[in-house]
């Protein structure tokens, strides 16, 4: 909650995700049998023995392993980029930055900086949305691996389990309620009171 009122606390607001970010981190390599698949196709056949080699998405450890990662990255460029640092320790929730600021100079500035930080850590930042076209048009002409994609007028990417729609600028939910709506019964309702809480 807290990061989801910063994010909105400033005039110019920016969110992007880390491309793959479990995949981005490599488990120890005396650690990677404890990632072990078995597996065979046709029961006649040998069973063959698979190892993963990265942070595999679903175990309890892995956005510890990812989050501790990128905190190491704030960590090494603190001396160079202090204010950089701050923000990467602050402006993250597992992969998703959210970022905000007054200053549509600083804001593509803190963009700019966070990408080539993480990048250099093999964490690329892709889906860059921005209440404000200047600033991503910039992100995409300083770096062409960017993905840059364009709202239209009804178009919304989702942002910390809300719809956040960066052309009109607001924050939305999506309710689904079930499809036979003759009968509601007390399990129905409570069903859906528990999906809009997650």
């Amino acid at each position: 909650l807290s990061l989801l009122l910063k994010f909105r606390e400033h005039r110019y607001v920016i969110s992007a995700d880390i491309a793959k970010m479990y995949r981005q981190v490599l488990v120890e390599p005396s650690q990677r049998k404890l990632q072990r698949i078995l597996w065979r196709e046709d029961t006649s056949k040998p069973i063959k023995i698979f190892e993963l080699n990265t942070v595999t998405y679903g175990h309890a450890a892995a956005s510890f392993l990812a989050i501790r990662c990128i905190f190491q990255l704030a960590h090494e460029c603190s001396e160079t980029h202090s204010d950089i640092s701050e923000i990467i320790k602050n402006s993250f929730y597992v992969d998703d930055f959210l970022y905000g600021d007054n200053n549509i100079e600083k804001a593509a500035y803190v963009s700019e900086n966070v990408s080539k930080i993480l990048a250099s850590g093999c964490f690329p930042l892709r889906k860059w949305f921005s209440n404000e076209p200047k600033i991503v048009e910039r992100l995409s002409k300083s770096d062409d691996d960017f993905n840059i994609l364009e709202f239209g007028e009804k178009e919304n990417t989702k942002t910390l389990g809300l719809l956040w729609s960066s052309k009109s600028d607001i924050l939305t939910y999506k309710i689904s309620l079930p499809a036979n709506s003759e009968k509601i019964t007390q399990r129905c309702v409570l069903s859906c009171i528990s999906q809009i809480f997650d």
